[in-house]
């Protein structure tokens, strides 16, 4: 099982943080596996806000089988929220 650091634009980052996006379709240059965990950073004007979702991975769907619906080399992680982290400004 591993973590794997990700940029999250502000736009999905919200979705995924209360539930409504449980998938992301992403490069699979990272061998991701079932059980690993996506470590979603929040990143907006080219810096990180502070804001981040844990997420484990309940599925990998590879290009591998859905050669018609994925590019070749792309994925689509399934995953349920673990955790969340809002930056609070005081």
């Amino acid at each position: 099982m591993t973590t794997h650091r990700l940029k999250i634009a502000p736009e999905y980052f919200g979705l995924v943080s209360v539930g409504m996006k449980t998938a992301e379709v992403r490069l699979n240059d990272r061998n991701y596996r079932e059980h690993d965990y996506l470590y979603l950073c929040e990143f907006k004007n080219n810096e990180y806000t502070g804001r981040t979702v844990l997420v484990q991975v309940t599925h990998v769907l590879s290009s591998d089988e859905f050669p018609s619906g994925l590019k070749d080399g792309y994925c689509v992680l399934s995953f349920d929220i673990a955790c969340v982290h809002f930056k609070f400004r005081g």
